[in-house]
């Protein structure tokens, strides 16, 4: 039997923000007295280069992150890839496998520095094929930013479907998601959107409950196929306000580019985008 939901909480203090004090110094620019975090998605491609994941989470940009979102990340012969990430980087973690593997289990995680609540297994709808049929789930977890509490969804989307079941993997997340319409929220993940009809369906469904991504203008290509750079990865939030967002496209810490968005929680001066 699986244990489908694994948090593991990380022997360290956690201020009246929530944050690991020995990691004060590198939040500083996280701008903590109006509540700004920096989230991250990256599909780990079943940490083969799991040392390059940890180094690339040390460079400036990325050691800014507060919350991040791993696809495809496994626990093989009892070790835990997620749970040794955390254990470097100093984040807590919660691990959710989504199918068995020869070695043990591929699924998804999230890292936070803020207490992970109410973490949530979305089963999605299972696309039988002839070969290459898989399990695919999506996770949810509220996290605890000093006072405030947002919502956030993993999601790992099928690779070899079109685009209306596409829709209809991802409606349980929207739906989970409309669910809690009081907290700011994101949704963000390996959509694997390869054509651009891909993106236009799963934009028009995600705008009509209120989901804006900051990554829809402009070239923010998340792999590389020879000549072919298509954007399969996204973050979408409802209720935050976004300053900034980045894809690392020269990083090569897996065959996705990591994408990192800073989020403002808002507050009641501010106008939710």
């Amino acid at each position: 039997m699986i244990n489908w939901i694994k948090i593991k909480k990380q022997p360290h203090l956690i201020n009246s923000l929530g944050i690991n004090p020995s990691l004060n110094e590198l939040v500083s620019n996280s701008f903590s007295d109006t509540h700004q975090i920096r989230i991250l998605s990256l599909n780990a491609h079943r940490g083969k280069k799991l040392e390059r994941i940890i180094d690339a989470f040390q460079s400036p940009q990325l050691a800014l992150c507060d919350v991040i979102l791993l696809q495809e990340i496994e626990e093989k012969f009892r070790l835990n890839q997620a749970e040794l990430l955390a254990n470097r980087l100093g984040y807590d973690v919660s691990y959710l496998p989504a199918r068995l593997t020869r070695r043990g289990t591929h699924g998804l995680a999230i890292l936070s520095r803020y207490p992970l609540l109410d973490v949530e297994l979305l089963p999605l709808p299972r696309n039988e094929r002839l070969i290459s049929t898989r399990n695919r789930v999506a996770m949810g977890a509220t996290i605890k930013i000093g006072m405030e509490f947002i919502r956030v969804y993993n999601v790992h989307l099928d690779t070899h479907i079109n685009a209306l079941k596409r829709r209809n993997q991802l409606y349980p997340v929207i739906k989970a998601a409309n669910e809690y319409k009081e907290l700011p929220t994101i949704i963000a993940g390996d959509f694997n959107t390869f054509r651009p009809y891909h993106t236009i369906y799963l934009d028009e469904m995600l705008s009509e409950s209120g989901f804006r991504s900051p990554f829809l203008s402009g070239t923010h290509y998340t792999a590389k196929f020879l000549f072919w750079r298509p954007q399969l990865d996204w973050i979408y939030t409802r209720n935050l306000v976004i300053t900034r967002a980045k894809v690392e496209q020269d990083s090569k810490c897996s065959d996705h580019r990591p994408l990192w968005a800073d989020a403002v929680l808002p507050v009641s001066e501010q106008v939710w985008v």
